[in-house]
């Protein structure tokens, strides 16, 4: 079983970043385009992005309707982790993973790549 503990994601539409703890239930609460909507986009996103091929990966990274859209955001990396455990065979281990890219740029002078990727376990 797979269990989140934590979610931490920057760098997409408007989010510069945001760390979340969770629980067995969680609420966003907010005003009407206040951004809870994009915090769920964004982890559905960087979820999806582990499982991607490396096409999907390529796809992903040039995808315009995540870009960080304001002046704080606009050139930040995107950057997610979770933190976690998994229980299997009466083990429990815990981690953290996570991975950095920078988003595609229109001059492609950079962009689509991943910067760095990082996994702790105990």
């Amino acid at each position: 079983m797979l269990t989140l503990k934590r979610v931490k994601v920057e760098g997409f539409r408007n989010i510069h970043s945001i760390s979340l703890e969770l629980s067995k239930m969680n609420s966003l609460v907010g005003l009407n385009a206040s951004g809870k909507s994009n915090i769920l986009d964004a982890i559905q996103f960087g979820m999806q992005f582990i499982t991607d091929r490396e096409n999907g990966k390529d796809r992903s990274m040039k995808r315009v309707d995540c870009i960080p859209i304001n002046k704080v955001t606009q050139n930040k990396n995107f950057s997610f982790e979770i933190e976690g455990r998994i229980e299997y065979e009466n083990q429990i281990d815990t981690f953290i993973y996570g991975y950095e890219f920078a988003w595609s740029k229109k001059n492609n002078e950079y962009g689509e790549r991943v910067n760095s990727e990082w996994l702790k376990s105990k």
